[in-house]
């Protein structure tokens, strides 16, 4: 098996790659900008392929609602102080990274920001809307990714299905890439292919219309809630699902 591009994602452990890590931080309110990492395992990869940085959430004092989990969004006016506090953060991961000899590639700002809306969701999520992203990549990200010396790494918005609860794909992208001044920091926009009855023809639309930003499909699984087995050999119903989602993105 030959991997191209590999995604980690950060709030999560990611023990297949060796790489099983931790992080601590000062959780003084009024001292920002203070972070220590711990990685408790090291482990140079040795795989000829991309990086991609997937986020899931903030640390719990810069949100809402002060948890990791149950959605939230970040504290404070759009743009400011906490979000240039996630850029920050986001961005330290890169430099650790770098430390152990992973270079990143790209990253997506935030994985399914649709959950910070739900504060039922048990998995750790932090919430943005188009108009947040939007900000975000404007006035904090891309601006921090440029004084940082990384501006060569490929930002995704979005990365969620293509129709959620609070919107779609299109109306999102054209949210933020509308804006010149967050349009030229952002490489491309990223989604899930939970939502299968979705019309995939926004993908096209999103294409023609913004020709040099790339489309790139993020994560899928076959999903067995409910399911009495999760395996069931000879059964091809996963396969279908799986074949049909790749056959209509790709073309």
């Amino acid at each position: 098996m030959h991997w191209t591009l590999v995604f980690i994602w950060l709030q999560k452990n990611n023990p297949e790659l060796g790489f099983i890590f931790r992080w601590n931080y000062l959780d003084q309110r009024g001292v920002l900008q203070v972070f220590s990492f711990d990685f408790a395992k090291r482990n140079q990869l040795k795989l000829n392929c991309l990086f991609n940085l997937m986020m899931n959430t903030s640390l719990a004092w810069m949100k809402t609602n002060g948890e990791l989990n149950h959605g939230g969004f970040l504290k404070g006016e759009i743009g400011g102080k906490y979000y240039q506090l996630f850029a920050k953060y986001l961005i330290r991961f890169v430099d650790e990274y770098k430390k152990q000899n992973v270079s990143m590639w790209g990253l997506t700002i935030e994985n399914e920001p649709q959950m910070g809306y739900r504060s039922d969701y048990r998995f750790n999520s932090l919430g943005f809307n188009s108009t947040m992203e939007r900000e975000f990549v404007k006035h904090n990200l891309g601006p921090e990714l440029e004084r940082t010396g990384h501006k060569d790494i490929k930002v995704m918005i979005y990365d969620d299905n293509i129709v959620t609860s609070q919107g779609n794909i299109e109306e999102f992208a054209n949210t933020v890439l509308s804006d010149k001044d967050a349009n030229k920091y952002v490489a491309g926009v990223a989604y899930h292919w939970y939502a299968q009855h979705a019309d995939k023809k926004m993908l096209d639309r999103i294409a023609k219309k913004y020709t040099n930003k790339f489309l790139l499909s993020t994560e899928a699984c076959e999903e067995w809630h409910g399911k009495k087995n999760h395996v069931m050999l000879g059964h091809w119903a996963t396969f279908d699902r799986y074949a049909d989602d790749i056959i209509k993105v790709v073309i």
